[in-house]
């Protein structure tokens, strides 16, 4: 009889160590700010996340959802990282060029 217990804890045990090993492995994602466009324009992501906003136009841009997020100005060369802390569809703009628009879908 305790021979079945300690079998039947050690089973739960295993079983439960599997499930919290099963998420994934936080991961690095990149956004470039080329062209007057945020590529990829649409990127989804996992909660843990993180998005590297990295400006490669001459001129100066951010990365706003106002309230969730903002980048604050980024030169040529600069980047930004965001953490995908909070699930949900983020809709972001450039401030400074409102015709360019991005969106990031948390899991």
């Amino acid at each position: 009889m305790r021979r079945t217990i300690s079998m039947i804890a050690l089973s739960i045990a295993v079983m439960f160590l599997g499930a919290c090993s099963s998420k994934p492995a936080p991961q690095t994602h990149t956004i470039l700010i080329d062209g007057f466009k945020f590529q990829p324009a649409l990127l989804t992501v996992n909660v843990g996340d993180n998005v590297v906003f990295t400006n490669q136009d001459m001129v100066p841009h951010n990365a706003v959802d106002e309230g969730k997020f903002n980048s604050g100005k980024l030169e040529q060369g600069k980047s930004w990282t965001y953490l995908a802390k909070d699930k949900g569809t983020f809709d972001y703009i450039c401030t400074y060029h409102p015709n360019m628009k991005g969106h990031i879908v948390v899991q």
